[in-house]
This record gives C-alpha cells, structure tokens and sequence, in this order.
C-alpha cells in the first residue's frame, strides 16, 4: 500500500483514470448546489479519504501533484448555505475536506513536494475562519451545534499539523487574526514512519475528561515493558479497564453523582486519610508520655484533638 494506487499497481492507467474521475466528479458536485449533490459529494469524498489513508504515497502524489483536488477543496470550504442545503450536510463535506489534507499529509515529511504543494495551495485563512466559533454566531444565537463545534476542532488540529511542517506559519497565522486553540481540546503523538519521527494532532474526545490522573499514570509506569509483544498485550488490556472506568463515570454522570463519586475524588480521599494517619502519629510522638508508675497520657486538648482526627479518619476510610 506504500507505494500503489487505489492499492494496485502505480502505473496502471485504468486505476489513475479512476482516480481523476473521483476529482472530476468531486468537482462537478461542488458546482451544484442543492442537497442531492451534497450527498454525493459526501459519499466520494469519503472514497477518496479511503484510497489515500495508509498513507498509499502514490495515491497522496497523484492527487496533489496530478489533479484539482486542493483546489476544489477550498472552494467547498468557502461555500455558503443556499437553495435548500443544510448547514450540517455542508459541515460534513467540509469536514471530509479537512480529513483529505491530513490524509494526504499522512507520513510525509516537511519539505518533501507534496507538503509544499499543500501549505501553498491550501487558503489558510477560511481554514482559520471556520476554527473560530465567531463564524457560526450570526447564525445561531444560541451557540455553534455540535457539528460545528466539531468543525472548529478539526480545523484547529489541521492548523497545528501544517505549523508543525512549516513552524513560521504561526506567526503568519497570528498576523491574520490570531491562531489560538484550547491546549486541552487537542493531543498529538509521536509515530516513527521511515525513520523520520512524525507529529501527529488529533482532537482529544469529551470522553477523556472522565479518565482519573491516577489511571493514567497507573497504565504508563506500571505496562509490562519486557519484550514489544508483552508491551502491547497489557496496553490492549488495561486499555479495557480505562475504558470500563470511562463508562462507569458516565453511568454516575447520568445519574447525578458523579461529583461525589469519581475515581478521582477517591484519589483525593486517599491522600486526606494518608495525611490524618500522620498528623495523629505526629501528634502522638510529640505528645505522649509516661511517667514511672503513672499511667501513659497525653494533654487534654492533645487528646481531643487526635480523638476528632480519628473519626474524621473512619468517615473518610468508610467513604473510599
């Protein structure tokens, strides 16, 4: 797949031709505006995002060095609402837009031609303006939807990923009108492709936020790292039990307990009685004492004092 087109083989003519008539028709569709086309153009975009996702190189080569497709694309993302489209059939063809560039990006390292071609052709200024939520404000007062919301985020992962190939862009894109994405709502890795260490943004899901500190420092220091194989067999697995504990914290979420009742609250939990244990046997080093043929005693208020940290100390043991 390194090296094929549409997964056969490079020069096959037949298999190229099929590739220029997925942006023929992809162009064709884009020109009509109505929710027909709409869906067909979401339908060959999801094609084309399908043959380029590998990364297939020759696939990503041809469509950027060979055909229209970036051109086209910024057409569509510039497109407006009209006749009887929908503002969220629009939003997704936008998004496959979005999807195609970081496929076609997929692997490739900064400098090489297709990257060059992308950060040329690419309008980065509508890709900036769809990131911001005062596009959607004129026309919805009560906020961006879900898919427009999701829109901005793609957008902003996209920008991250060409700032990452071309790191004078951030300040280009701060002269336009200000890049500026949620640390929090984006993550990225690191992916050894051809020994070249390559960056990769993705947009981190709402779901994440449901993931105690504690999990995720569990799974990272405590994976079997003994051979590769091992490696990835107990990361599968406790893959599982993360998002079993996801799930769970959902259930208390919809049921309205979730505030109390969360693995990091018990993290919480945890640490007070950890700190009331010491406190009391600091209070006891300190404080105890005996004379000969005198029973052991502490000062009154001494007493009190660890006597109200140890009830505190068996609500909070009930409790975790």
């Amino acid at each position: 797949p390194n090296q094929d087109i549409v997964r056969v083989q490079p020069n096959n003519s037949l298999s190229i031709n099929l590739l220029d008539d997925f942006v023929s028709y992809f162009n064709t569709l884009s020109r009509i505006r109505c929710r027909t086309s709409t869906a067909a153009a979401k339908s060959v975009g999801d094609v084309i995002v399908e043959v380029i996702q590998g990364p297939c190189v020759g696939n990503q080569a041809h469509f950027t060095l060979n055909t229209e497709l970036l051109e086209i694309q910024n057409r569509v993302m510039r497109s407006k609402v009209t006749a009887d489209c929908v503002e969220e059939e629009e939003i997704e063809v936008k998004t496959i837009c979005l999807d195609t560039i970081s496929a076609l990006l997929e692997g490739r390292k900064s400098g090489d031609t297709v990257t060059e071609r992308i950060l040329s052709v690419i309008h980065l200024d509508i890709i900036l303006q769809l990131s911001k939520p005062a596009e959607f404000e004129e026309e919805q007062a009560s906020g961006p939807s879900e898919e427009q919301e999701s829109l901005q985020t793609d957008c902003g992962v996209l920008l991250q990923m060409l700032c990452d190939y071309k790191p004078t862009l951030r300040a280009d894109l701060d002269a336009e009108g200000g890049f500026e994405l949620d640390p929090d709502s984006t993550a990225s890795v690191e992916v050894s492709w051809d020994g070249v260490i390559n960056r990769r943004f993705f947009p981190v899901p709402d779901v994440y936020r449901l993931l105690a500190k504690s999990s995720k420092d569990r799974l990272v220091t405590e994976v079997d790292r003994s051979n590769p194989e091992n490696k990835l067999i107990d990361f599968l697995t406790r893959a599982e039990d993360l998002y079993r504990e996801v799930k769970h914290q959902q259930w208390l979420e919809e049921i309205g307990v979730a505030f109390i009742f969360s693995r990091t609250v018990a993290d919480y939990a945890t640490w007070l009685t950890f700190i009331i244990a010491c406190t009391c046997n600091g209070l006891m080093v300190a404080y105890y004492h005996a004379k000969y043929g005198a029973e052991p005693n502490m000062p009154d208020e001494i007493d009190l004092a660890v006597a109200v940290l140890n009830y505190l100390q068996i609500a909070v043991a009930s409790f975790t």
